[in-house]
């Protein structure tokens, strides 16, 4: 559920801030110096901005 001020945000913020908050590395930064972390996402800005 988005708040009220997250709801007239575009798509692609809405989907960039999911795939944030889903988003494990933040949590466990420490742990996964060196890793890979998948994120599956059908958004192509997202994954442009995540390429990036």
């Amino acid at each position: 559920m988005w708040s009220p001020h997250e709801s007239h945000l575009r798509n692609n913020n809405l989907e960039m801030q999911a795939v944030y908050q889903a988003d494990p590395v933040s949590h466990f930064q420490s742990h996964l110096r060196d890793s890979c972390v998948m994120v599956s996402t059908d958004n192509t800005s997202v994954v442009a901005y995540i390429q990036a």
